[in-house]
Order: C-alpha cells, then sequence, then structure tokens
C-alpha cells in the first residue's frame, strides 16, 4: 500500500456504549493502520463518552456536540480531520481487516475521489446469506465500470440515475478524499432528524464519473432494535422527502428530474403497501398525496379509500383483503 494513503477515520456515535468498544478494536486492527480516529460523540445520554474516554482515550480523538443526528456528526468529524483521505464508520458496524486497505487502493487512482464498498447485514451474530450487492439483480455497479481486477471497479459515468433506483451505498462502506468532501459540500445537517439521511449526501456525491466500486464485502452492517432503518415505511418517507429536495436544490437536469419523480411514485406506492399491510393508516395518506390517481393500480386506490374509513371499519376491511396475502 501507498504510505500516501493516510486515513481519518469518522465515527458518529450516539447512545451506543453497547456496541462501539467492538466497533473501534475493528478498526484499530486493520491492515492499512489509519492516522486518526475520530469519536464524535452527538449528544449520548448513556455511557458512550465514559466508554470511548477509559478504553481508548490515547487513540481516539473524541468530541463532543450537542444532540444534532448523523450528518451534523459525522460533518464534525470530517472538520477536525488532519489526513487527506476520510473513511466513515457508524458506531455499531463492524470493518472485515482489509477494509480499509481495499477501499485505499480505490483512492489512490487519481481520477477516483469517492468509493464504497459491499457488505452483508448481521444480526445476533448471525450473518445475511446474501450480500447487498447480490440482491442487485441489475449489477448496476459492474456494468458501467472499469475492472481493475479482483473484483473492484471505477465508474466513469455518474451513477446517480441507478442509485435512485437501487441504493446499496451505507456510509459504512465509504471513503472519500477530504477535498471531494468539502467541495460537493458535506452532509447537510438539516437532514438529522430524517431517515434515510445519508441518501442526500450520497446522491451528491455520484454525480460525477470517479467512483471507486469494491464488490466484495467488506463491513458487516449491524441490525438491532435502535436501528431507525429497521422502519420501513419511515425509510421510504425519508427517502421520498430526500429526492423532493434533490429535485429543487441539486440543480438536476431535466432527464435526471423525471427519474427522481418516478422514482417518488415507486417509493409512493411501496409505502401504501406496506403501510397498509402494517395498519399504519395514518401513514397511507401521506404516501397518497405524493401520487395521481393515474399512477395507481386498483388494489391501492382501494387501499387508501380503506384507511379514510372509521379506524374500526378500516381494520376490518383490511383484515379482509389481506387475507391469504
Amino acid at each position: 500500500m501507498d504510505d500516501k494513503m493516510s486515513f481519518s477515520v469518522v465515527i458518529p456515535a450516539y447512545n451506543r456504549a453497547q456496541y462501539i468498544s467492538e466497533t473501534i478494536e475493528n478498526i484499530l486492527h486493520q491492515s492499512l493502520k489509519p492516522e486518526q480516529i475520530i469519536v464524535v460523540n452527538d449528544g449520548s445520554t448513556d455511557d458512550t463518552h465514559a466508554v470511548v474516554s477509559e478504553k481508548y482515550g490515547n487513540v481516539v480523538d473524541l468530541i463532543d456536540i450537542p444532540n444534532s443526528g448523523p450528518p451534523g456528526a459525522r460533518d464534525a468529524g470530517v472538520r477536525a480531520a488532519r489526513q487527506e483521505f476520510i473513511a466513515f464508520c457508524d458506531s455499531d458496524d463492524l470493518w472485515l481487516p482489509d477494509h480499509l486497505e481495499r477501499l485505499g487502493r480505490l483512492l489512490r487512482h487519481g481520477d477516483v475521489s469517492f468509493a464504497f464498498s459491499n457488505f452483508v447485514y448481521f444480526k445476533n451474530e448471525v450473518r445475511a446469506d446474501k450480500s447487498q450487492f447480490d440482491c442487485d439483480p441489475a449489477r448496476f455497479y459492474v456494468s458501467p465500470g472499469r475492472s481493475l481486477g479482483d473484483g473492484m471497479f471505477i465508474s466513469d459515468v455518474p451513477l446517480f440515475p441507478h442509485v435512485l433506483e437501487y441504493q446499496p451505498i451505507l456510509p459504512s462502506c465509504t471513503a472519500i478524499k477530504k477535498e471531494y468532501y468539502l467541495r460537493v459540500g458535506g452532509y447537510d445537517h438539516s437532514f438529522g432528524r430524517v431517515v434515510s439521511e445519508d441518501l442526500e449526501f450520497t446522491l451528491r456525491c455520484v454525480r460525477e464519473g470517479g467512483i471507486g466500486i469494491d464488490t466484495h464485502p467488506t463491513a458487516e452492517i449491524r441490525r438491532h432494535s435502535e436501528n431507525h432503518s429497521g422502519d420501513w415505511i419511515r425509510c421510504l418517507a425519508g427517502s421520498i422527502d430526500i429526492l423532493k429536495y434533490s429535485i429543487l436544490h441539486h440543480g438536476l437536469s431535466r432527464d435526471w428530474q423525471e427519474k427522481a419523480k418516478h422514482q417518488i411514485a415507486v417509493r409512493s406506492l411501496e409505502g401504501i403497501d406496506h403501510a397498509f399491510l402494517s395498519r399504519r393508516f395514518e401513514d397511507i395518506s401521506l404516501f397518497s398525496k405524493e401520487i395521481s390517481i393515474h399512477e395507481m393500480k386498483i388494489k391501492q386506490f382501494i387501499k387508501i379509500v380503506i384507511s379514510r374509513c372509521p379506524r374500526n371499519i378500516a381494520l376490518f376491511l383490511q383484515k379482509v383483503l389481506t387475507r391469504g396475502s
């Protein structure tokens, strides 16, 4: 590995005393050692600060900020980073030993400013059978790519339209040149309370070519009861808000605007189906505002009508409609 590959690792943390030690240990045991590890304690009310300061005070830069959400915490970490390259890791996720080394191999190509890797979900120490990339039948991360061998590619075209349709990029699997981070505007603090908040930053990062992609899983993403991302209905609603914001503020071409609008409709229809199945009728009204009657099938129209009935009637009709599903 090139000696010039010097990384600062940024870990946003909110009430992660239970998990953060394991996360830091995995980072400390990387085959490519980071020059700096920054933990941004995002107003935790548990023992996160004590765990980090007492166990890792000599190897970790600990920053305390008022609670603002992951975007603000990540941004505070980047501003404190001393190295040219930044890697992010959420405080409950784990890196495989070669994670940083493999992302570094991508970023040392002069035309690559942003890179991401494949990952596997795990829960209660049990790993998923398939990686995230295995779940994408279109394999968009390979088709526009220039192969470097060993499962690595460089996309010379923007991935924006592809990521609209399928989002396999999580913060814990990304690395970026600090110069590029600042150029695209960094994480937007205003999305701190929005589920799927990282999508807004990701969409800005993939608007240009020169994106490094590692198809090998190099990270394990933990699923547990405290994950906001476990609520798929909230994830869909958050992503719709971000797509609407992107259309208004990201200076998209007309073609990309139309693709984003199409995805708003697709996610709204999916939200209606999930909310109906979960009997979250109040969420159906929110999703239905994002689409026209011409964009929905008759069954989804019926679900909207049922959701507006008195709750006891809606529950009865929901049971009838979903019987056997």
